[in-house]
This record gives C-alpha cells, sequence and structure tokens, in this order.
C-alpha cells in the first residue's frame, strides 16, 4: 500500500477536511501585510465561504439555489466559531460588559498595592505563627 497523498477531495469536502485547510490557511497568510489588517474572524469567514464554495463545485454537489447558499453561510458560520470564536467572542463580551481594553489591564496593575498586598500578607502570616 503506497501513501503518498494525504489530503483527498473526500477529505477536503468534509467538516474535518474544511477546518483543516482554512485554519491552514489563516495561519500561513495571517501576518503578510496586506491581511495582517484585516481582522481574523472576517477572514476566517471569508475563507471557509470560499473553500466550501469550491469543494462544492469540485464535488459537483454545488447548485444554484438559496438554500445551498443559505447552508454555505450557515456552515461558514460554524466553522468561523470553531476555528477562532469561542476564546474571542467570550473575550470580547467580557471586555464590552467591563469596558475595560486588553491593553488597559497590565496598566490597571499598580504594583505598590502589589507590594501592599505581599507585606499585608506577610504581616498577617508572622502574626500566626507567634
Amino acid at each position: 500500500m503506497e501513501i503518498n497523498n494525504f489530503v483527498t477531495t473526500d477529505f477536503l469536502a468534509s467538516f474535518t477536511g474544511t477546518l483543516f485547510v482554512v485554519e491552514l490557511i489563516v495561519f500561513v497568510t495571517k501576518n503578510l501585510p496586506i491581511i495582517k489588517n484585516i481582522r481574523t474572524r472576517f477572514y476566517t469567514f471569508l475563507l471557509a465561504i470560499s473553500h466550501i464554495i469550491i469543494m462544492g463545485l469540485v464535488t459537483k454537489t454545488a447548485t444554484q439555489t438559496v438554500i445551498y447558499y443559505y447552508g454555505v453561510f450557515i456552515n461558514s458560520l460554524i466553522v468561523t466559531v470553531m476555528l477562532c470564536g469561542g476564546y474571542d467572542i467570550i473575550i470580547d463580551k467580557i471586555y464590552s460588559v467591563t469596558n475595560i481594553q486588553p491593553k488597559d489591564i497590565n496598566n490597571n496593575i499598580d504594583n505598590k498595592s502589589i507590594e501592599d498586598s505581599i507585606n499585608k500578607n506577610d504581616t498577617n502570616n508572622s502574626n500566626e505563627v507567634n
């Protein structure tokens, strides 16, 4: 048995294949100068739509119907949520509720208050020993 083609059309047309290819393309191309300015979620969504339509044409399952394109849209949303949705969406919701930007979190930490907390804990621990 000769194994020389790991990526087949059947694999690429599957859900796992779509996740694999879209993530691979995003990983390899995301730092290109033009693409770097595009939000990762939107870029992933566009790649998912493109991949699903291309694979539909290759496997001859694509039709010119509303239900086909609606399915492509929904499947692309699912791929986008699977690849970059979970963490990003939750973090964005947290930041929108707290009105704190990710870069502000480090700025809000005051070294003096950290030192005070450490000193207070040391004082409490020394009192417990005595």
